[in-house]
């Protein structure tokens, strides 16, 4: 077929998609919120807590967007390779082909029950992929849960008891950073949208009806005190551990300091040391002796892994580049 006639054909379908888009956009009128967080934040407690609302409706850890995620890294290299004798997708096209496929699968959520506004997805490691979610959805909505590191980090080392332990980090070194790394991550987002607010899980302990309230009227969602104390009740972790499944110890004490029992000094020193600035920023006060530097074995320790990293980084590239020579060759091609 000659190029004219494919890029004939390819304008005429992406003019066709766009008419598509605009009639699903116009079908069904939701809001989507991502809750986003450090893992074992207390981000399951505050899905919940949404979907107790009449016009909430709820899933968690769906991974769409990290799986998403992987097409558009194929879309970006081969947008980058130029080796083609045509454009295959430009990028509000290749988004556009994302947003239909995106809009049906919260559509489908939607639907399963009536009367349904606003749909939750709870997945804390969007906070990776939020610039994906915003090309798809300028218009989504983010609440990013924060909560004490040191919490973080107990609920993180108990984790081992129900997924596999290599899965969070059992040190307190580890741990600290980890939460450094997602909720910086998450605060980013504020960057780039006004759809984004930031709720502490010590809050919705001290004074839940009130925050919670003020969820509800950020989402232009209707409610009341006792609204929210009734929600606040059917999401007590008794109730929760009974009514929500989960492996096995996914839910712990539901309670704001419970690391005061479980950690040890030097971890609580560690934390304290590694994410000290985040820590006074949200007001989490300290109460291990100060640290001035991080112990030796933990820095041997630290050293030794970055060697690691770099090692498995270095032979992945190297890979890469056998492999680009052993396909490089044009794709595409138009007899």
């Amino acid at each position: 077929m000659p190029v004219s006639n494919l890029t004939t054909i390819y304008k005429e379908f992406f003019i066709e998609m766009k008419k598509q888009t605009q009639v699903k956009n116009s079908e069904v009128k939701i809001k989507r919120v991502f809750v986003v967080g450090c893992q074992r934040s207390g981000t399951t407690w505050m899905t919940l807590l949404l979907a107790q609302h009449p016009v909430v409706t709820a899933f968690q850890h769906s991974k769409f967007f990290h799986y998403l995620s992987g097409l558009e890294k194929w879309w970006k290299f081969k947008e980058n390779a130029q080796q083609r004798p045509v454009p295959i997708l430009l990028e509000d096209e290749f988004y556009m082909l994302c947003r239909n496929f995106a809009v049906d699968v919260f559509n489908k959520v939607a639907a399963r029950e009536s009367a349904v506004q606003v749909v939750v997805d709870k997945t804390p490691e969007n906070v990776r992929f939020s610039d994906l979610i915003i090309n798809i959805f300028p218009d989504a909505y983010f609440i990013h849960v924060i909560r004490d590191p040191r919490s973080v980090f107990s609920s993180l080392r108990s984790a081992g008891s129900w997924t596999d332990r290599w899965e969070f980090p059992t040190r307190a070194v580890d741990g600290a950073n980890f939460w450094l790394n997602a909720v910086n991550a998450g605060r980013k987002i504020g960057d780039v949208t006004e759809r984004y607010l930031e709720v502490r899980y010590e809050a919705l302990h001290e004074s839940g009806p009130e925050t919670l309230q003020q969820i509800y009227q950020w989402l232009d969602l209707s409610s009341d005190r006792e609204l929210c104390q009734n929600a606040l009740d059917e999401c007590k972790i008794d109730k929760v551990r009974t009514k929500v499944k989960m492996p096995t110890g996914f839910f712990r004490k539901g309670v704001k300091e419970s690391w005061r029992q479980d950690l040890t000094d030097s971890d609580i020193r560690i934390i304290e040391y590694v994410a000290q600035d985040l820590m006074q920023e949200f007001g989490y006060e300290k109460v291990g002796l100060p640290l001035h530097a991080l112990p030796t074995t933990v820095r041997l320790q630290q050293g030794l892994e970055w060697l690691l990293v770099r090692a498995v980084r270095v032979s992945r590239a190297l890979l890469r580049r056998v492999r680009g020579r052993e396909y490089d060759f044009p794709e595409f091609i138009i007899y």
